[in-house]
């Protein structure tokens, strides 16, 4: 009798952990769903935090840090436009992919992109020299190259290459290893 009560109390602990587990997961979707988004000064702030643990800097160091490269930021975003016009800018860019696009509106985008990645370079090497005063080179070199977007990889994780890119030819691919050496090409 007590093994069946042991086992029917242990069926109804696991039966019901599921159900206890999906009522936190709703409580916790709730609390994000209630929290604020940080205002851009946090954001600003939090940037910089995460660049000075990126580049280990030490807590005087990070204080000197911190305005400059909050500054840098704020400059860099006002180069960029808001998310609406962001969108309207697009078009502009979509009709190019289709085709209605006219030469002198290609022109005039080509020269808005090539005025706004030269303003953003000056910038780049306006707080390059102020970054130099408060860390080393490689330092420096590491917040621009944390700056710049991510592109897409050749290869995805597999090897194969994405889709749209070509596959290499066939008498340059190379020959799966069997045994940790490659079979000899016939020639």
């Amino acid at each position: 009798m007590r093994q069946k009560l042991m086992m029917f109390m242990m069926t109804a602990l696991f039966a019901g952990s599921p159900l206890m587990l999906s009522a936190q997961h709703v409580e916790n979707r709730a609390d994000r769903t209630k929290r604020e988004r940080p205002s851009e000064e946090e954001m600003l702030q939090m940037r910089s935090r995460q660049m000075a643990n990126t580049l280990m800097l030490d807590d005087a160091t990070a204080a000197k840090f911190a305005p400059v490269y909050q500054n840098y930021l704020k400059e860099m975003r006002a180069l960029t436009p808001p998310r609406n016009a962001k969108a309207r800018k697009n078009e502009g860019e979509s009709l190019a992919s289709k085709g209605t696009l006219t030469d002198d509106e290609a022109a005039r985008l080509l020269k808005d992109r090539f005025a706004k990645e030269q303003q953003r370079l000056d910038i780049q090497q306006k707080y390059s020299k102020e970054f130099s005063k408060i860390l080393a080179p490689k330092q420096v070199l590491k917040i621009f190259r944390q700056q710049r977007p991510p592109r897409m990889a050749q290869h995805s994780r597999n090897g194969q290459p994405r889709f749209g890119q070509s596959q290499p030819r066939s008498d340059q691919r190379q020959q799966p290893r069997m045994n940790g050496v490659r079979p000899q090409q016939r020639h």
